[in-house]
């Protein structure tokens, strides 16, 4: 995907815009439920592990900095002349870098269950937090479209 991002600008221009409007959409969503259906620690909204992970190939997908950024950076660790080919020297360099960042993932998923049981005796705390992150979302989705023009 990455290749067709790199010949086709207007696919990825697309792809951007498409990934900020749902980064809105996901704030948007953060905010209604938590005053809609009154996200709090007692009243849990925790999506299925199923649904976590649409979500996550969805917005792994819809950004194309992802793709960019293994063929800007990767590349350079490549040696052309090596007795090891450039594909499996790259396939082996995207391995290990995707398995940095899944530990940086883990890292975060177990802070945040720490911090889960923590604020289950502050409601108010998740009520804050919740529209604070569906603000952050927003925020970002808005500027990734103005800076997608």
């Amino acid at each position: 995907m990455s290749s067709v991002l790199l010949t086709n600008p207007t696919l990825y221009s697309v792809i951007q815009k498409l990934g900020a409007l749902y980064l809105v959409w996901l704030g948007g969503q953060r905010i209604y439920l938590t005053k809609k259906v009154g996200v709090t620690s007692r009243e849990s909204h925790i999506t299925s592990s199923k649904r976590t992970f649409i979500e996550s190939v969805i917005v792994d997908v819809l950004n194309p900095k992802a793709a960019m950024f293994y063929f800007a950076f990767l590349p350079q660790f490549v040696n052309e002349v090596g007795s090891i080919a450039v594909w499996l020297q790259l396939l082996i360099l995207g391995i290990f870098t995707n398995l940095m960042f899944s530990s940086a993932d883990l890292l975060s998923v177990l802070m945040a269950s720490h911090l889960h049981e923590r604020f289950k005796t502050r409601s108010h705390w998740v009520d804050f937090f919740s529209r604070w992150s569906g603000s952050i979302f927003i925020l970002l989705g808005v500027m990734a479209l103005v800076n997608s023009s």
